[in-house]
């Protein structure tokens, strides 16, 4: 047990050696803040687009056709767009 114990440290002590020297270059930096800038970017033109959808589907329910449709369809509904109280 005491071999595997010490196999298992020296693994992990060349493990932290190799990450560190690669997190420690311009390269691995750079890389991270253009992801990071990326994902944001990314999820902010999402939000605008998905908030775009949604006012474009609410006006085309509230379009003048289907507001039509619903006076002449259903006419026990009070809507007052239809010219009628």
């Amino acid at each position: 047990m005491a071999d595997a114990k010490s196999v298992a440290s020296r693994i992990a002590v060349h493990v932290r050696q190799i990450a560190f020297r690669w997190r420690t270059g311009i390269g691995c930096r750079v890389s991270f803040f253009m992801m990071t800038a990326l994902i944001l970017v990314t999820s902010l033109i999402g939000a605008l687009f998905f908030r775009e959808g949604m006012n474009d589907r609410d006006e085309e329910i509230r379009g003048p056709g289907n507001v039509y449709c619903i006076c002449v369809c259903c006419p026990h509904i009070p809507i007052y767009h239809c010219g009628k109280p």
